[in-house]
């Protein structure tokens, strides 16, 4: 007997892209013969659905889903349908966070839509649609995902100021570069 799988789920970010954000030739003809096979391919990943699109399209997938943004959305493809969302209120965590660092960046996510920063951030950090807003403005109605940044931080303090937020409902964790992201448990 030969196993066939029901569905093949795939991360990008490392297991699909390279750290240079490379996807190679052998990844994506090894992605065509599960889809030749009538193996279901779905995307799942940290990325916002605008970091996911490009690497959909450029593996040739066929309309499938894909879950994005650690699991806050599910969303078909294409035409992009956002079928289900998580999302929470950011109001506490964006409150708290401006008094222990007043001067982080921050960003919520809107699936499919882009973000809401409270500045810019660095060049090429934040994919898709960028709209700057102010503080009051991010905290007004629900998002996927609160994203911190600092580009000048100490890690060390990032950690710290993760700890601190200690807030309840809601999930994070500190990336590689002062990095933080703050979505609804679950």
């Amino acid at each position: 007997m030969t196993f066939q799988p029901k569905l093949v789920a795939l991360d990008i970010d490392g297991t699909l892209v390279d750290w240079s954000g490379n996807l190679p030739k052998g990844v994506v003809d090894a992605v065509q013969r599960v889809v030749a096979a009538d193996i279901p391919v779905v995307l799942a990943t940290g990325r916002n659905w605008y970091g996911v699109e490009p690497v959909f399209d450029l593996l040739q997938l066929p309309p499938s889903w894909a879950v994005v943004s650690n699991g806050a959305a599910v969303v078909e493809y294409p035409p992009l349908e956002v079928h289900q969302e998580h999302a929470f209120d950011p109001s506490e965590a964006i409150s708290e966070i401006t008094k222990l660092a007043p001067d982080v960046l921050i960003a919520v996510e809107q699936i499919g839509r882009g973000w809401r920063v409270s500045k810019p951030f660095p060049a090429d950090e934040l994919v898709g649609t960028i709209k700057v807003e102010t503080i009051p403005e991010l905290m007004s109605r629900p998002v996927s995902r609160v994203v911190l940044r600092d580009p000048a931080c100490n890690e060390d303090i990032f950690g710290q100021l993760a700890k601190k937020l200690g807030m309840i409902g809601v999930s994070y964790s500190v990336g590689w570069s002062c990095w933080i992201d703050i979505a609804p448990d679950g």
